[in-house]
């Protein structure tokens, strides 16, 4: 059996044109493109077609280039939610929110204490015993 890729690249175009690349490849089929005006122009194997760029979804393309459900390349596509531009946007928000709830939460005396038995160097003396000048 083979092994399913999971894609997670971005929401904007970029990202779609990697998700059908990796498709070809997965199809074996040669993909070429290029943009026409307003278009992205396909040539997907033997056959040509056009998708409008702000129409571009992965679905679509594979609408267009008509291929039979039986001979759709298996891929899993999974895309940050919408409102978010990629995985990384979501990370860093959940980032943001816990710093922010660390802050609200910490306002007692010893907050922002790092409570680690190994003594921090900041806080030591420099030692200067056997140094040479």
């Amino acid at each position: 059996s083979t092994a399913t890729p999971v894609l997670h690249f971005d929401n904007d175009m970029t990202g779609v044109m990697y998700d059908i690349r990796v498709a070809a490849i997965k199809a074996g089929v040669a993909l070429h493109t290029g943009n026409v005006g307003d278009e992205i122009r396909f040539n997907w194997g033997e056959k040509a077609f056009s998708i409008p760029a702000d129409k571009l979804t992965y679905k679509e393309f594979i609408k267009a280039s008509g291929l039979p459900t039986d001979k759709r390349p298996e891929v899993i596509i999974e895309k940050a939610p919408e409102g978010f531009k990629d995985w990384n946007e979501i990370l860093q928000t959940a980032f943001d929110v816990e710093k922010e709830t660390k802050k609200y939460y910490n306002t007692g005396k010893e907050s922002g204490t790092f409570r680690n038995p190994a003594p921090n160097p900041e806080n030591q003396e420099p030692k200067t015993q056997g140094m040479k000048r």
